[in-house]
């Protein structure tokens, strides 16, 4: 990791005293984002960094006094965050010296100042509010007058500089509000303008410390998902606000494509493969979440509708289990189109279980009524019935009370489709 560090070092330094301060944020910035590249003072600072050689004994020293001074911060998640940061910036060749030339050690201090401290040995300190404001990828960076709105933007990649946006003005959020009617995507232009105003950025850092909103720019013909931040800094002449627009597009379209492949793969895991309606699984977990509403006095009124198709055993005996699965589909297809804004689930081989809530739950009692309807006339014509049984919460302790209610219903149901069925073809 030290060795990406070299690349920084080698753009900041000014080959004089021992030890320089890049100083403010924006002399880092001109700096570290491609103001100052290699031109002439590259091959003398490479050779007085060459001739210098590495001084264990100087190392050491100024470790010591960056860690006196400031403390070193030893977080694993800060060196990552430098290797990102170096790695962005030398593949830009936003430095003059390139990676791998110097074995250069380093420490991240604690200081949130956005500076860095390097030196004509091989050691620097890098502070924490310097890597965590150019961490990411940034396609754009302004500094920011808090007093005046006046900007600056220090850096922008090739594809925002197309989008024709000033790179200095007097009114920042003015400018930015108006250039915006035509860089961004028109679906989250009223986001972006109900939200980016002066009022809105500044309570949100006083309040949190920093200010975060993403939406999508036209960049290229394309609408690419951005995250503008907005931090104010202390530096020597007063306080500024830097404003960065990071790509983020391709780590959003990676979260939509792991957010659908996982909801697919879990709606898969609740389906059942034969019907198309939520198993068994899927009914477990509703359970358990309607068990928690009525333990926290959060339930709303439902009813639990147990179904079973009649004569499915008799079809696969005699007919064949293929002719026995389309008749458990056409089972589940009648229970379907009675339930029609119910979660349908199947149980078991035979049993379905459908949870009556919202409109369902109100017509409840006109749609067992249609079961029994839809029965009469199949038993007649000798299509598939469906034996059911209902049972309304009525505080109930759990679901599972009201569904045992539901279940020895449907049994009684069962039976008396049965003997209905005997006594019609003793007839």
């Amino acid at each position: 990791m030290g060795a990406l560090t070299a690349g920084v070092s080698a753009a900041l330094l000014i080959p004089a005293p021992p030890v320089a301060e890049a100083g403010i944020w924006g002399t880092v910035i001109q700096g570290a984002i491609g103001a100052i590249r290699a031109q002439n003072k590259y091959s003398d600072v490479r050779s007085q960094l060459l001739d210098m050689g590495n001084s264990p004994a100087v190392q050491k020293k100024l470790f010591d006094q960056d860690r006196a001074k400031h403390g070193q911060d030893d977080s694993e998640e800060n060196l990552l965050l430098v290797d990102g940061v170096m790695n962005q910036l030398i593949e830009r060749g936003y430095y003059a010296l390139e990676a791998n030339s110097l074995p250069f050690r380093w420490g991240v201090n604690a200081d949130d100042s956005f500076n860095a401290s390097c030196t004509a040995a091989d050691y620097i300190s890098i502070n924490r509010g310097l890597i965590t404001a150019l961490s990411g990828d940034y396609i754009a960076i302004y500094t920011v007058d808090p007093e005046t709105d006046h900007y600056t933007e220090y850096s922008s990649t090739s594809d925002y500089e197309g989008l024709g946006l000033a790179k200095e003005g007097k009114h920042f959020f003015e400018e930015s509000r108006q250039q915006s009617l035509r860089a961004i995507y028109l679906e989250d232009l009223d986001l972006f303008l109900s939200t980016f105003t002066r009022e809105t950025v500044f309570q949100h850092i006083e309040r949190d410390g920093l200010f975060v909103l993403n939406y999508r720019l036209v960049m290229d013909g394309e609408p690419r998902y951005v995250c503008l931040k907005a931090a104010l800094v202390k530096e020597k002449d007063g306080p500024q606000l830097i404003v960065g627009v990071t790509n983020i597009d391709a780590q959003v379209k990676r979260d939509e494509e792991y957010a659908y492949n996982l909801s697919v793969a879990r709606d898969k895991a609740n389906l059942d493969e034969l019907t198309g309606v939520k198993n068994k699984h899927a009914y477990v977990d509703v359970e358990s979440q309607l068990d928690s509403r009525i333990d926290n006095g959060t339930i709303l009124p439902f009813a639990i509708v147990v179904l079973d198709i009649n004569g499915l055993k008799e079809v696969n005996d005699t007919k064949g289990h293929q002719a026995g699965d389309l008749y458990l589909q056409q089972g589940c297809s009648m229970i379907c189109g009675i339930f029609q804004h119910s979660p349908v689930f199947r149980v078991g081989g035979d049993e379905f279980v459908v949870i009556a809530q919202g409109k369902d739950y109100e017509e409840i009692d006109a749609l067992m009524a249609q079961l029994a309807e839809r029965n009469e006339a199949h038993q007649a014509s000798g299509k598939v019935v469906v034996a059911g049984g209902m049972a309304r919460y009525e505080n109930n302790t759990s679901v599972s009370a009201v569904f045992e209610k539901a279940d020895g219903r449907m049994y009684e149901n069962k039976k008396k489709l049965k003997s209905r069925a005997t006594s019609g073809s003793t007839a």
